[in-house]
């Protein structure tokens, strides 16, 4: 009984450290992308760009 309560303790903490390590990943990708979007906007490209083509207009304005 012990030893499972142990288990249950060990696995809340493991969740609790995906979801934190998953909150800082997302934290980055939209950081970057909001960096990105500033940087290189659309009117630089000379495009109009569907969400999700940043890296097409990465690539044409080079």
């Amino acid at each position: 009984m012990k030893q499972q309560k142990k288990i249950r303790k060990a696995q809340r903490r493991i969740i609790q450290v995906i979801q934190i390590i998953k909150e800082d990943c997302l934290d980055s990708w939209v950081n970057t992308n909001e960096y990105l979007l500033t940087k290189f906007s659309t009117s630089s490209c000379g495009i109009f760009q569907a969400p999700g083509s940043m890296l097409e207009a990465l690539l044409k304005s080079e």
